[in-house]
């Protein structure tokens, strides 16, 4: 689980930090991050955007670079776990990468520091890149033969591993990688592909644990744009209609029993939620999901492709929400887009005392403030020269039971609310026509 994050000339930020953690220094298992339009709460979901797509770039360059369904054919192909992979572009370097989320104009170093809770120790990952936006050093601080300490660090001019970071035999192998690609690649792009080549035996016999299970844990993040998706999510059905392998049919109808238990508890007009189903000539079967849905006296059968957008992001949602529930760490940006304020409140109310993982979302969504989410509810404050930063509501003011957590946002307390000045819209329209009739 994420606890801490460090972003310096990173899109809209130039220096901010943000800690998802309790008095105890035990990761929140979730949170919700609110600010004005334009504040930067995309760029937050957008540095973990970048950290997974770092780990591709070295697989990406050797396949001549690639989009949507190419990449995704080609990491489904890895021997590992089947990985399904959307992201609109992915660059052939982790320079061109960086390139993509530098603050504009900005001077100095871009940097991306992390730390997660993983079986229960930190594990502290950094990236930092010149102002040409070339990789300038690489680290990991993690556990090692039951201790804490740097793994590695890589710079232009220094390659530093623990000794029992990789064996004897495997070395040799992984500095002539490291001497061929990083740079170019950083270290987890580099294990990334040897995964790829490698049956899973060679690599738990060749790197220790901890690194294992720290690549592992950032190719398992779920993060969720409304344009971009990373996630190594398993075998998976695309909602609400698609075909899949004869073979795969339990999973279909898995489907089927999750969608109709969660869609009638949700909705009180829907009496059950299936698939019409139908068996291709390539051992393949076609499926389309339907909700019945009691509507004028009657029960009758909707496509669910005719629902609302609402409903679709619902149906997203839901697996996202299981994958918190089964210890996954997801991160969704603009988590209640076309979906009732109350519902999402009463449907988090919910489901999070079920989530073993963790949820980050940014949201508009005020019905989610109150004051047992103090803890959990982060604010992007902006100042006048446009520097910001970000904290939860219980270290802004620390509420009591009495407090009404939404009232004071919106008035103002806690910043991140927009401030509109006089439009005086009939004044620019006015200027408008004076203008075209010059």
């Amino acid at each position: 689980m994420l606890k801490e994050l460090t972003l310096e000339n990173f899109l809209s930020f130039d220096r901010v930090g943000m800690k998802l953690t309790d008095k105890g220094n035990r990761p929140l298992n979730h949170a919700f991050i609110y600010g004005e339009n334009g504040s930067g709460k995309t760029n937050l979901i957008d540095s973990l955007m970048m950290l997974g797509r770092s780990t591709l770039t070295l697989i990406s360059e050797e396949n001549g670079g690639s989009e949507n369904d190419n990449l995704k054919k080609l990491l489904d192909a890895l021997r590992t776990e089947n990985i399904d992979i959307r992201i609109k572009y992915e660059p052939k370097d982790v320079s061109s990468l960086a390139g993509e989320y530098r603050m504009i104009s900005s001077e100095g170093p871009m940097i991306l520091s992390f730390v997660f809770s993983i079986d229960g120790h930190d594990a502290r990952y950094t990236l930092e890149f010149d102002e040409d936006n070339t990789l300038r050093s690489e680290s990991l601080d993690f556990i090692i033969s039951k201790k804490s300490g740097n793994l590695f660090r890589f710079t232009r001019d220094e390659k530093r591993m623990q000794k029992d970071l990789v064996s004897q035999s495997y070395r040799k192998e992984i500095n002539d990688l490291l001497v061929k690609y990083w740079g170019r690649h950083t270290f987890l792009s580099i294990l990334t592909r040897e995964e790829s080549l490698k049956n899973v035996k060679f690599m738990t016999d060749n790197i220790s644990a901890s690194l294992y299970t720290f690549l592992r844990y950032v190719r398992s993040l779920v993060i969720v744009k409304k344009d971009a998706r990373f996630a190594q999510t398993g075998k998976q059905i695309q909602l609400p209609s698609g075909t899949i392998p004869a073979g795969d049919r339990p999973i279909l109808d898995n489907a089927e029993m999750i969608l109709s238990k969660f869609f009638t508890r949700l909705y009180s007009d829907v009496t059950q939620v299936h698939f019409l189903t139908e068996n291709l000539n390539d051992n393949r079967i076609r499926y389309d999901l339907y909700f019945e849905k009691r509507i004028a006296g009657t029960v009758r059968s909707i496509p669910a492709e005719k629902e609302s957008s609402g409903t679709k992001n619902l149906m997203n949602m839901l697996q996202f929400l299981l994958q918190c529930a089964d210890g996954k760490t997801v991160v969704i940006d603009e988590m209640d887009t076309g979906i009732h304020d109350l519902l999402v409140s009463q449907l988090m109310e919910q489901c999070i005392p079920d989530i073993d993982g963790q949820l980050i979302a940014t949201t508009h969504n005020t019905a989610l403030m109150d004051y047992s989410n103090a803890l959990n509810t982060f604010i992007i404050e902006i100042d006048r020269n446009g520097f910001k930063r970000i904290r939860n509501i219980q270290s802004i003011e620390p509420p009591n039971v009495n407090t009404n957590v939404q009232k004071r946002y919106l008035q103002g307390h806690y910043s991140g609310i927009p401030l509109v000045a006089d439009i005086g819209l009939k004044d620019i329209l006015l200027e408008s026509k004076k203008m075209g009739s010059e």
